[in-house]
């Protein structure tokens, strides 16, 4: 059995609860006879909102030469629509004079659907106006009605209550967020570090650490060391603050070292320095804030020089991550795992290229309109070639406190078969 709560025929709407409902229970002296259970997705369902005595005037049937009258008509309440799941196979039969017999030709017959409503106003005047404007509505070629052929045309029903619309998480486009501009953030490409003074290896990362590798840097002599990290130039801006964060590993108490950001890997130029520290033994993590200060050609570099320690004394790097600001953030790669508000990439070759962040914000709204659309489609159903065979006829009358309402009954005739939305 199909919703009882809407039917169209042509186009036209015949039966809507929902806008019955809605208008008898917001007036200024309300209408409760209605205590079933609401369809709330009605009303979106056939493109309309929540239905309010305010926007009476809005309804299908007002007429502004009758205002009075057509706007105390409230509507037409669906009791049943019946017929639409019934088989109208047929077949003609020959008996034998013996037993058994001759089945003929099975065909499909016309199907009919029966529908039961209530028109409901204030005032049998309104009532009355609301059962003419049904009755010309069910005529052949009704006003607004769409019609393939004359007198019939397509009726339109759901065969349930249409989904509510819900809120659904949803997400804004991808923004740009953070961007490390630190080419090998993880020491994998030997070839882009520099050393002075001593011996780069690579190693495996240690625990703590977020990159798979690191590079080592050993003394080969005593006096000044240094570790440079190159850095693409497209991303050294002039006179720019930088924060940098880093792991360190040292195989002992490491003094005197100073962390540097400067505009090339071979030249002081420009150089940009935080104050000495001590990197102690074992592990750590250290954050520094750099301004750039002048241009110069080459590959800016961030690195450290080291000026006391003991041949064969290490220092391992790995972690990098140096951005704008006075503030790192928390350390990732073009290959950190992405989140459901964040993703992250290489700004080209991986290890040789900025890391990009892009971040997006969730929020809460109606469920977009294509998939809210699709789960409506699976309720709406359709009979071809649809004409009113019947009715409306009044079956009883109400009155309550100056209420009516009409129980009236109509068939519509058409088919046989029941068609939903076409579907690839």
């Amino acid at each position: 059995m199909a919703y009882d709560g809407y039917i169209a025929f042509g186009g036209n709407e015949l039966v809507n609860s929902e806008r019955a409902r809605g208008y008898a229970r917001t007036l200024d002296c309300p209408m409760h006879w209605f205590i079933d259970e609401a369809c709330q997705g009605l009303p979106y369902a056939v493109g309309d909102t929540i239905y309010d005595a305010a926007d009476l005037r809005l309804s299908p049937w007002y007429d502004s030469t009758q205002d009075d009258i057509s706007t105390r008509f409230y509507g037409v309440y669906g009791l049943s629509i019946a017929g639409d799941e019934d088989s109208t196979r047929e077949v003609e039969r020959a008996e034998s004079l013996t037993d058994g017999g001759q089945i003929g030709r099975m065909r499909n017959a016309s199907r009919d659907i029966r529908v039961q409503a209530l028109l409901v106003g204030r005032g049998q005047d309104a009532v009355n106006y609301g059962m003419s404007w049904l009755n010309q509505r069910l005529d052949p070629d009704a006003c607004g009605q769409v019609s393939v052929d004359c007198g019939v045309a397509d009726v339109a029903f759901f065969s349930t209550c249409p989904p509510e619309r819900p809120l659904t998480r949803q997400y804004t486009d991808w923004a740009a967020g953070r961007k490390n501009i630190a080419a090998d953030p993880g020491a994998n490409t030997p070839t882009l570090w520099a050393t002075v003074g001593g011996t780069r290896s690579q190693v495996s990362s240690w625990i703590g650490a977020k990159s798979p590798q690191a590079i080592r840097h050993t003394r080969s002599a005593t006096g000044a060391a240094r570790l440079d990290v190159r850095i693409p130039a497209a991303d050294y801006a002039t006179a720019t603050q930088y924060a940098v964060r880093v792991m360190f590993q040292a195989s002992t108490d490491i003094p005197n070292v100073t962390p540097f950001l400067r505009p090339t890997n071979s030249s002081t130029t420009g150089q940009a320095t935080a104050s000495s520290i001590t990197i102690p033994a074992g592990e750590s993590e250290w954050i520094f804030v750099f301004t750039t200060t002048a241009t110069a050609a080459g590959t800016p570099a961030f690195g450290i020089t080291w000026s006391s320690g003991a041949v064969g004394d290490w220092v391992s790097m790995t972690d990098v991550l140096v951005e704008a600001g006075s503030a790192p953030g928390e350390f990732f790669t073009g290959y950190s795992s992405a989140g459901e508000l964040e993703q992250y990439y290489w700004d080209g070759t991986p290890y040789q290229s900025a890391s990009i962040q892009q971040v997006r914000t969730a929020f809460t709204a109606p469920e977009p309109d294509k998939e809210f659309n699709d789960r409506i489609d699976l309720t709406r159903r359709f009979m071809r070639r649809g004409a009113a065979i019947s009715g409306a006829f009044k079956v009883r009358e109400m009155e309550s406190s100056g209420f009516w309402a009409y129980e009236v009954t109509f068939v519509l005739s058409g088919g046989p078969a029941i068609f939903g939305v076409t579907r690839a």
